[in-house]
């Protein structure tokens, strides 16, 4: 039997239900903890998803939990500084789209990850 990734989810809001229900789904994935600035949205998220763990602060999680990867399910403008903190601390993300509020900032978060050489990937819930 393998061990599951550890897998934090950043972001308990609309989105946040959709990948959480995803990951209960996969047996070789184990959330380990839901956070949000919004300690009460998170709670409901982690409550209803079986996740043990609630957080309001999602780079102290990250430092104490030490996931294999991070789920950041935020708004955009977010995106950078929850990018940054995983990438320095070499952890795998997935990041809901839109990837940054704007092309400078997509470039930024590009060089970033590819510096850091983790690996990263746009989540997007449609296909065309």
């Amino acid at each position: 039997m393998t061990t599951p990734l550890r897998g934090v989810c950043i972001g308990a809001g609309y989105f946040s239900r959709f990948h959480l229900d995803a990951w209960r789904r996969l047996d070789d994935v184990e959330i380990v903890a839901v956070c949000d600035r919004d300690l009460s949205k998170a709670t409901q998220a982690a409550d209803e998803f079986g996740v043990v763990n609630v957080r309001d602060d999602a780079i102290a999680a990250i430092d104490e939990f030490h996931p294999d990867f991070v789920d950041i399910i935020t708004p955009p403008d977010s995106h950078l500084a929850l990018i940054r903190a995983a990438a320095d601390r070499k952890i795998a993300i997935i990041c809901q789209k839109p990837l940054a509020p704007d092309f400078a900032s997509a470039g930024a978060i590009v060089d970033l990850v590819d510096r850091a050489g983790v690996p990263f990937m746009v989540h997007e819930n449609f296909r065309f």
